[in-house]
C-alpha cells in the first residue's frame, strides 16, 4: 500500500500546506531511534540524505529499517540544526532496501 503523501484537490493536483525547500547538496541527517531520550543524550544510531526541508518537518532516503514505521518517534539532527524530536508521518519503500519518510518535527 503506497501512503498518501500529500492531500489532493479536486483537479488530482497534490498540494502542500507548506513551503518546502531544497537542501544543500549532500545534506545529512542522523537519527536516534530512541525516543525515550533528550536532546542532550542524542547518539545517532541511522543516517540518512535530506530530500526537503520545512518549517515543520522534512523528507528522507535512507536504508530501510523496519523501526523507522509510521507513527515511530525519534530524534532527528538535519544538517547544522539542533537535534529535533519527530514523528514518521508517512513511509514509502522503493525497494527492500530503500526508503523514503516525511518526519514532523514536534515539541518534547
Amino acid at each position: 500500500m503506497t501512503p498518501k503523501l500529500t492531500p489532493q484537490d479536486s483537479s488530482g493536483l497534490k498540494k502542500r500546506k507548506g513551503m518546502r525547500f531544497r537542501p544543500d547538496p549532500g545534506t545529512a541527517a542522523f537519527l536516534d531511534l530512541r525516543p525515550e531520550a533528550s536532546k542532550d543524550q542524542f547518539r545517532p544510531q541511522d543516517f540518512a540524505l535530506v530530500i526537503n526541508e520545512s518549517h515543520r518537518g522534512c523528507s528522507l532516503v535512507l536504508k530501510t529499517n523496519p523501526a523507522i514505521r509510521n507513527g515511530a518517534r525519534l530524534y532527528v539532527k538535519v544538517g547544522k540544526l539542533a537535534p529535533h524530536y519527530a514523528e514518521v508521518k508517512w513511509r514509502l519503500d522503493y525497494d527492500s532496501e530503500v526508503t523514503r519518510v516525511g518526519l514532523l518535527f514536534l515539541e518534547k
